[in-house]
């Protein structure tokens, strides 16, 4: 597996793309490489198909949240703080 270090660092928000599959590894890299486990995560399944869905969910609990739940690809994740931004209207 590839060093997230450098990633882990970013101060912004991290896109995932194509990653439900591989959630468990690289979501814990990002916490063993310093990212906090309570940063906050937004999935977006099946982007633009009749079963669109969107959650959120934590870095430390993305994996299990998602095997629970049965998220599929494609799909789009965003980590960060950037994800909690209020919607306008």
């Amino acid at each position: 597996p590839c060093d997230l270090t450098d990633l882990a660092a970013v101060s912004g928000t991290i896109v995932v793309y194509m990653g439900v599959e591989q959630m468990a590894s690289w979501s814990q890299r990002l916490i063993d490489a310093g990212r906090s486990g309570e940063t906050p995560v937004t999935l977006v399944s099946r982007c633009g198909w009749p079963d669109q869905r969107v959650a959120s969910t934590t870095l430390a609990t993305c994996a299990s949240d998602a095997e629970r739940q049965g998220w599929r690809s494609p799909a789009v994740l965003l980590v960060g703080a950037a994800v909690t931004a209020p919607t306008p209207g």
